[in-house]
Protein backbone atom coordinates (compact mmCIF):
# COMPACT_ATOMS: atom_id res chain seq x y z
CA UNK A 1 0.00 0.00 0.00
CA UNK A 2 1.42 3.56 -0.95
CA UNK A 3 1.20 5.77 1.91
CA UNK A 4 -0.14 8.81 0.99
CA UNK A 5 1.99 10.83 -0.77
CA UNK A 6 -0.10 13.64 -1.57
CA UNK A 7 -1.11 14.32 2.54
CA UNK A 8 2.64 15.21 3.29
CA UNK A 9 2.82 18.35 1.23
CA UNK A 10 3.37 20.96 4.08
CA UNK A 11 2.08 24.45 4.76
CA UNK A 12 -1.60 25.56 4.11
CA UNK A 13 -1.94 22.88 1.70
CA UNK A 14 -2.31 19.84 4.15
CA UNK A 15 -6.21 19.61 3.80
CA UNK A 16 -6.55 16.74 5.98
CA UNK A 17 -6.65 16.27 9.43
CA UNK A 18 -4.44 14.09 11.09
CA UNK A 19 -6.61 11.56 12.67
CA UNK A 20 -8.29 11.65 9.34
CA UNK A 21 -4.94 10.07 8.24
CA UNK A 22 -4.55 7.69 10.82
CA UNK A 23 -8.21 6.10 9.87
CA UNK A 24 -6.64 6.36 6.17
CA UNK A 25 -3.83 4.62 7.57
CA UNK A 26 -6.09 1.92 9.03
CA UNK A 27 -7.81 1.35 6.68
CA UNK A 28 -4.06 1.27 4.66
CA UNK A 29 -2.85 -1.54 6.91
CA UNK A 30 -6.39 -3.67 6.68
CA UNK A 31 -8.45 -5.46 9.12
CA UNK A 32 -6.05 -8.38 9.77
CA UNK A 33 -4.71 -6.65 12.37
CA UNK A 34 -7.78 -5.40 13.94
CA UNK A 35 -8.48 -8.52 15.58
CA UNK A 36 -5.34 -8.11 17.78
CA UNK A 37 -4.39 -4.74 18.35
CA UNK A 38 -4.84 -4.96 22.02
CA UNK A 39 -1.80 -7.04 22.37
CA UNK A 40 -0.57 -10.28 22.28
CA UNK A 41 1.47 -11.91 19.23
CA UNK A 42 1.28 -9.18 16.76
CA UNK A 43 2.75 -6.21 15.35
CA UNK A 44 0.31 -3.52 17.39
CA UNK A 45 -1.06 -2.96 20.23
CA UNK A 46 -3.27 -0.26 21.85
CA UNK A 47 -3.80 1.10 25.27
CA UNK A 48 -6.04 3.76 26.97
CA UNK A 49 -6.04 6.53 29.73
CA UNK A 50 -6.88 7.43 31.70
CA UNK A 51 -3.58 6.09 33.39
CA UNK A 52 -2.10 6.52 36.58
CA UNK A 53 0.23 9.74 37.06
CA UNK A 54 2.56 10.04 33.14
CA UNK A 55 1.27 7.57 30.79
CA UNK A 56 3.45 4.42 31.80
CA UNK A 57 3.40 3.25 28.16
CA UNK A 58 4.98 6.24 27.32
CA UNK A 59 7.30 6.65 29.65
CA UNK A 60 8.61 2.97 29.66
CA UNK A 61 9.13 3.73 25.61
CA UNK A 62 11.49 7.15 25.84
CA UNK A 63 13.23 5.44 29.10
CA UNK A 64 13.82 2.19 27.05
CA UNK A 65 15.30 4.18 24.00
CA UNK A 66 18.73 3.79 22.90
CA UNK A 67 19.08 5.47 19.44
CA UNK A 68 16.89 7.96 19.32
CA UNK A 69 12.71 9.42 20.01
CA UNK A 70 11.50 12.18 17.48
CA UNK A 71 8.47 13.47 18.96
CA UNK A 72 5.72 15.69 18.06
CA UNK A 73 3.06 16.54 20.89
CA UNK A 74 0.66 18.78 20.77
CA UNK A 75 0.06 19.62 24.45
CA UNK A 76 3.24 18.70 27.01
CA UNK A 77 3.00 19.44 30.41
CA UNK A 78 3.34 15.81 32.37
CA UNK A 79 6.90 16.64 34.38
CA UNK A 80 7.82 12.97 34.35
CA UNK A 81 7.34 12.72 30.74
CA UNK A 82 10.06 16.09 30.14
CA UNK A 83 12.14 14.78 32.69
CA UNK A 84 12.14 11.02 30.70
CA UNK A 85 12.89 13.37 27.48
CA UNK A 86 16.33 15.15 29.05
CA UNK A 87 16.96 12.36 30.56
CA UNK A 88 17.41 10.33 26.63
CA UNK A 89 19.15 12.96 25.77
CA UNK A 90 21.46 12.93 28.64
CA UNK A 91 22.44 9.30 27.74
CA UNK A 92 23.10 10.01 24.37
CA UNK A 93 19.69 9.59 22.51
CA UNK A 94 18.80 11.59 19.21
CA UNK A 95 16.05 13.56 20.59
CA UNK A 96 14.17 16.11 18.63
CA UNK A 97 10.71 17.36 20.06
CA UNK A 98 7.93 19.82 18.08
CA UNK A 99 5.40 20.97 20.01
CA UNK A 100 2.22 23.08 19.11
CA UNK A 101 3.19 26.58 20.61
CA UNK A 102 1.75 29.23 18.13
CA UNK A 103 -0.36 30.88 20.65
CA UNK A 104 2.61 31.86 23.17
CA UNK A 105 0.74 32.56 26.22
CA UNK A 106 0.39 28.60 26.61
CA UNK A 107 4.23 28.32 26.87
CA UNK A 108 5.13 29.22 31.04
CA UNK A 109 8.35 29.98 31.77
CA UNK A 110 8.82 26.70 33.37
CA UNK A 111 7.33 24.81 30.19
CA UNK A 112 8.62 21.63 28.16
CA UNK A 113 10.04 23.99 25.57
CA UNK A 114 12.49 26.11 28.32
CA UNK A 115 13.11 23.00 30.26
CA UNK A 116 13.61 20.66 26.87
CA UNK A 117 15.68 23.89 25.56
CA UNK A 118 18.02 24.66 28.66
CA UNK A 119 18.83 20.51 28.95
CA UNK A 120 20.26 21.66 24.84
CA UNK A 121 17.53 18.77 23.69
CA UNK A 122 16.62 20.18 20.27
CA UNK A 123 13.00 20.75 20.66
CA UNK A 124 10.94 23.60 17.79
CA UNK A 125 7.99 25.46 17.59
CA UNK A 126 5.62 24.31 15.47
CA UNK A 127 5.14 25.09 11.80
CA UNK A 128 3.21 29.13 11.65
CA UNK A 129 1.93 28.21 8.55
CA UNK A 130 -0.92 26.17 10.92
CA UNK A 131 -3.71 27.97 13.12
CA UNK A 132 -3.01 24.72 15.27
CA UNK A 133 -0.72 21.49 14.69
CA UNK A 134 -2.93 18.85 16.72
CA UNK A 135 -0.14 16.08 16.56
CA UNK A 136 0.33 13.58 18.83
CA UNK A 137 3.16 11.40 17.75
CA UNK A 138 6.60 9.63 18.09
CA UNK A 139 8.70 7.17 16.85
CA UNK A 140 11.63 5.63 18.85
CA UNK A 141 14.10 4.18 17.39
CA UNK A 142 12.63 4.19 13.64
CA UNK A 143 11.22 0.94 14.36
CA UNK A 144 8.29 1.76 16.62
CA UNK A 145 5.59 4.38 15.97
CA UNK A 146 3.17 6.02 18.56
CA UNK A 147 0.15 7.58 17.18
CA UNK A 148 -2.11 9.34 19.70
CA UNK A 149 -5.00 11.06 20.59
CA UNK A 150 -3.34 11.70 24.24
CA UNK A 151 -1.63 14.52 25.31
CA UNK A 152 1.12 14.28 27.90
CA UNK A 153 -0.36 16.26 30.64
CA UNK A 154 -1.04 16.53 34.21
CA UNK A 155 -4.60 15.15 33.60
CA UNK A 156 -4.10 12.01 31.62
CA UNK A 157 -5.08 10.23 34.82
CA UNK A 158 -9.18 11.87 34.02
CA UNK A 159 -9.93 11.59 30.37
CA UNK A 160 -10.16 9.28 27.79
CA UNK A 161 -7.71 8.93 25.28
CA UNK A 162 -5.71 6.24 23.21
CA UNK A 163 -2.47 5.43 21.46
CA UNK A 164 -2.02 2.94 18.75
CA UNK A 165 1.61 1.51 18.74
CA UNK A 166 2.89 -0.07 15.45
CA UNK A 167 5.68 -1.74 14.09
CA UNK A 168 4.64 -1.43 10.28
CA UNK A 169 7.51 -0.23 8.63
CA UNK A 170 4.60 2.17 6.26
CA UNK A 171 3.68 3.38 9.04
CA UNK A 172 6.50 4.13 10.64
CA UNK A 173 8.00 5.78 7.47
CA UNK A 174 5.12 7.68 6.95
CA UNK A 175 4.97 9.08 10.50
CA UNK A 176 8.57 9.62 9.71
CA UNK A 177 8.13 11.37 6.75
CA UNK A 178 5.48 13.88 7.90
CA UNK A 179 7.99 14.47 11.01
CA UNK A 180 10.53 15.45 8.75
CA UNK A 181 8.45 17.47 6.75
CA UNK A 182 7.28 19.50 9.73
CA UNK A 183 10.70 19.72 11.28
CA UNK A 184 11.25 21.60 7.91
CA UNK A 185 7.92 23.06 8.53
CA UNK A 186 8.83 24.64 11.76
CA UNK A 187 12.08 26.27 10.22
CA UNK A 188 10.58 28.22 7.67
Amino acid sequence: CTVFPGYLNGGKNMKLGFLRLIAAASMCLGMAQASTVYGGPSAATLFFTPAPGAVPEVIAAINGAKTSIHMFMYNLTEPTAIDALIAAHNRGVDVKVILDLQNATREKPTGAFHRLTEANVTVLKSSSAFALSHVKTFVVEGSTAYIMSINLTKISDRVRDAAYVTLNPSTIRFVEDLFTLDIKNAAD
